[in-house]
């Protein structure tokens, strides 16, 4: 069976709108929104819709929506760009095609090439309302109008016959092999694990299977990985929903430990001279700072304590990281009579 055309640059622009953003719409609306909801949605998976926070929601669709784009109007600019630098060249798509099926693969002859792809070297073939397509595994893709054929009885056989044809021999196809290993670039979206799936695929890409894709797969998830951990160092050092979390564990850390400071009194008859003091009763009570912490790891990260004759003070710096300034954290104290401990705020 044969069938000749004449491909002009409008088919392959209309092809590409119909693959980018027809053929597997909801899949890619999926897979972008899973994504996001893993970055923002996530901490609220366990409430009801309606109390995520508007602005996080906002977060959610805008980053869906960026990468939606992304995986379709990239990829779409990108292959039309491709079409106009090749126009007119030996490599352009356009012009007269004569598609022949043969026991061993698919004939394509052109006005400047003969090519016979085998059957392992074909990915799919599939039909559209006005195409017939086949794409290999060399990332290349043929179209075929519908209006060339005769009937769609023609079109089924045509297409059937390639499925088939390819299908027989798949699990023989070293390109087939390859082109399983790019759906683990998905696993690149997992911070870490992606990093590590990645290296592992940027190797095999340049040393087993010299595949330029799977290197650009694999570069990606190791660059996606470091990307996020990146904001995610950045948010924690200078985020400010950070620092309002970090704040409200301060909080209730030092309530806690005025409890602690005022418990030591009770037993020695005075209180510690150092906040290090009361960690030797019991080494579980938290006298690090977390808006410090977050801002270095060496240095005095404790709790600001001052004995001041038989009183003590006791807060922490606020998320400006800056002792004796106005978002200074201190003690939340329930009982009426505060003449009964050593705390003072001033």
């Amino acid at each position: 069976m044969e069938i000749e055309i004449h491909n002009t640059k409008e088919d392959y622009s209309n092809f590409y709108k119909y693959f980018y953003f027809k053929r597997a719409i909801v899949a890619k609306v999926f897979i972008a929104f899973a994504v996001a909801t893993l970055f923002f949605g996530g901490k609220y998976s366990e409430t009801k819709f309606e109390t995520i926070p508007l602005d996080n929601f906002l977060k959610l669709l805008s980053l869906g929506i960026l990468i939606f784009g992304l995986i379709t109007f990239v990829p779409y600019i990108i292959a039309l760009r491709r079409l106009a630098s090749i126009a007119g060249t030996s490599k352009s798509p356009e012009g007269k095609k004569k598609f022949i099926l043969t026991e061993t693969g698919l004939q394509v002859e052109t006005e400047t090439e003969n090519n016979l792809w085998s059957w392992e070297s074909i990915r799919t073939a599939d039909i559209s309302d006005e195409f017939a397509f086949i794409l290999l595994y060399t990332h290349r893709v043929y179209i075929i109008p519908t209006k060339y054929f005769n009937s769609e009885k023609d079109i089924q056989s045509f297409i059937g016959f390639i499925q088939n044809s390819a299908l027989k021999v798949k699990t023989k196809s070293p390109q087939r092999k390859v082109w399983r290993l790019y759906w683990w670039g998905l696993l690149g979206f997992i911070p870490l694990i992606g990093g590590i799936t990645g290296l592992v695929l940027l190797l095999r890409g340049i040393f087993e299977f010299k595949d330029k894709f799977l290197i650009l797969i694999g570069s990606a998830c190791i660059l996606f990985t470091i990307g996020v951990y990146s904001f995610l160092f950045h948010e924690m050092k200078f985020g400010k929903e950070t620092g309002n979390n970090f704040a409200q564990i301060s909080q209730m850390q030092l309530n806690g430990l005025v409890k602690d400071i005022e418990f030591y009194k009770f037993q020695y008859g005075n209180y510690p001279d150092s906040l290090q003091q009361i960690q030797k009763d019991n080494s579980f009570i938290s006298i690090v700072a977390p808006l410090l912490l977050r801002k270095s790891t060496s240095g005095n990260l404790n709790y600001q304590y001052q004995i001041i004759g038989n009183k003590y003070k006791l807060y922490s710096v606020g998320i400006d990281g800056i002792a004796n300034t106005a978002d200074d954290i201190y003690p939340t104290l329930t009982i009426s009579d505060t003449s009964k401990i050593g705390f003072i705020k001033k």
